[in-house]
């Protein structure tokens, strides 16, 4: 989405889509964020219980936080890009 970027607690805006039914039984939480890296979403509302992330609700609001291994979301810097860019060029 143009305007948002990933972040270690990545702040749902009101018009950004949550895709919790891709996460459902699992995934990763940057899936169900529209492809934003993230390690932690906060969200007006409660989408449920998501098979990536735990989840803690606070009034109407809902704070998930992935159940996968931390991984910096700094977003200017993107490891798997990094990772393709050192193997090469394929011959």
């Amino acid at each position: 989405m143009e305007g948002t970027c990933g972040g270690d607690l990545f702040i749902l805006p009101e018009w950004h889509r949550f895709f919790a039914d891709k996460v459902r039984d699992g995934g990763k939480l940057r899936w169900a964020a529209g492809g934003k890296r993230c390690h932690r979403v906060l969200l007006r509302g409660d989408y449920g219980e998501i098979g990536c992330a735990t989840r803690e609700t606070f009034g109407d609001w809902t704070l998930y936080t992935s159940t996968a291994p931390y991984e910096p979301c700094n977003p200017f810097v993107d490891p798997e890009m990094d990772a393709i860019i050192a193997a090469g060029p394929e011959e």
